[in-house]
């Protein structure tokens, strides 16, 4: 019961909720649900710090999240897209491969 009413601490859900949220985003796209993730994350640390309430907490949550989304999308967007459309493996188009290994695909065994 005890280590129930330790989870319960608005730090330590404001943290899993915060982990959760950057987790998800590898699984989600759009680059937008981490930002959220680090503001609950930051509000966990206030919260940890700090004897505030439930309104201050969700107050320092939207700020948070909403400062970082706004400051930080368009960086790593960027940074992370080349913005040409492009998958990374262009410099390979027309360059010659030595096959290793075959395998062959389930969907093409079943079409047979």
């Amino acid at each position: 019961m005890q280590s129930f009413q330790e989870f319960m601490k608005p730090e330590v859900l404001w943290f899993v909720i915060g982990v959760l949220l950057l987790i998800s985003e590898f699984f989600i796209p759009g680059l937008i649900i981490g930002f959220f993730g680090a503001g609950a994350i930051v509000t966990a640390f206030f919260s940890f710090f700090f004897n505030i309430s439930v309104s201050v907490q969700l107050a320092i949550f939207i700020v948070a999240s909403l400062i970082s989304l706004f400051s930080l999308r368009k960086y790593l967007k960027s940074a992370l897209d080349k913005g040409d459309g492009s998958t990374g493996y262009d410099d390979f188009i027309g360059e010659n491969a030595k096959v290793v290994e075959t395998k062959e695909i389930e969907i093409l065994k079943n079409k047979q």
